[in-house]
């Protein structure tokens, strides 16, 4: 088996029909140098607060928040504006040409802020992205 992340349900199916399979963990061989994980305990009134702090506080090339519903993503992208905040927003109810476009906008740098569901937390490749952020707990231990 190889995967970039084991879920827990992974780990007993592995237990149950290959208790003698060796692990292997690249983990620090493939962590980026110098990246650095934070992680601040807000009530939900405090997150717009908070996220102003962190565009304070941090150099910011480009930015990718994701949120747990398109409900959120739609509200989140809409509050940002409100503070003078660019930014574009993806979701799985826009039409896949849309979600093309709103994407590749923003590769091109077209926006510093994307706001998106876990529909783009996998496979982006987006060199100028240097701050990620989970607006939201992921609503899957995978995403």
């Amino acid at each position: 088996m190889y995967s970039a992340t084991f879920p827990i349900t992974i780990k007993s199916f592995k237990q149950k029909y290959l208790p003698k399979a060796e692990v292997l963990n690249c983990m620090d061989e493939l962590m980026l140098l110098g990246l650095t994980h934070y992680y601040i305990l807000v009530e939900e009134k405090q997150k717009i607060m908070a996220l102003n702090t962190i565009y304070a506080k941090l150099v910011i090339n480009q930015c990718i928040i994701f949120c747990s519903s398109v409900q959120r993503v739609e509200m989140l992208s809409k509050k940002l504006k409100e503070k003078g905040y660019e930014n574009l927003f993806l979701h799985s109810k826009m039409s896949p040409a849309d979600r093309t476009k709103v994407f590749n906008k923003f590769k091109s740098g077209e926006a510093r802020t994307m706001v998106s569901s876990d529909l783009c937390s996998r496979g982006i490749d987006v060199q100028s992205v240097n701050v990620v952020i989970n607006f939201d707990f992921p609503q899957h231990s995978g995403t």
